[in-house]
């Protein structure tokens, strides 16, 4: 039926105070640096602080670049795994180790950037 649907709240938490603080250049450099290694929004990275929260930096530009590309090298290994193990090499299983030690090492990194 053609009800009138209730307008879900935009944020969690019903924020309706406004707090201004004034800072000297040193310290809004000091907060645009900070914020800026978190990818947060100012605002976020401020409520962050005030309720404890851990606040983790990005990883380094490079680092999904890297992840991607092992992802690939361990997709080719196990390319070469299937084959060799289709041919009856009786060493498939030495690769099969090395690629689960790879798909750990991923795991790790990844565990490490975002915990």
């Amino acid at each position: 039926m053609g009800g009138v649907k209730e307008k879900k709240p935009r944020f969690k938490y019903d924020r309706k105070i406004e707090v201004k603080v004034r800072l000297n250049e040193k310290e809004k450099a000091k907060l645009d640096k900070d914020v800026s290694r978190t990818g947060l929004s100012r605002e976020t990275y401020l409520r962050s602080l005030i309720m404890g929260s851990d606040i983790k930096e990005l990883p380094p530009m490079d680092f999904h670049k890297a992840l991607a590309e092992l992802r690939d090298a361990n997709v080719m290994l196990q390319e070469i795994i299937c084959r060799l193990s289709h041919n009856g090499s009786p060493d498939w299983w030495i690769f099969r180790e090395w690629s689960k030690k790879i798909e750990s090492g991923i795991a790790e990194m990844i565990h490490q950037i975002y915990r």
